[in-house]
């Protein structure tokens, strides 16, 4: 995820769009993810627990890190190819 945001999403993006972004990785999604998760061991019951623990943070936070993890998915596939 860190690479993905630093490295591709980070690239394409406005700096505002960017900090709305590194807040909802840094401090919503990475503190609730389990550090060093296999790829293939994430599940949708691994996503729906991840985004209901950032979720509590802040009314919006739920849909922000939802829409983050759906742009990085969406990468992955484009560049697995």
């Amino acid at each position: 995820m860190i690479y993905w945001f630093e490295d591709v999403y980070s690239e394409r993006i406005e700096n505002t769009t960017r900090m709305v972004g590194a807040y909802t990785l840094y401090d919503l999604l990475l503190p609730s993810m389990e550090q060093e998760i296999k790829l293939r061991l994430v599940n949708v019951e691994y996503l729906d627990a991840l985004l209901k623990a950032a979720a509590k943070a802040t009314e919006s936070a739920g849909n922000k890190c939802r829409e983050l993890l759906d742009m990085a998915f969406k990468d992955a596939v484009i560049y697995q190819k």
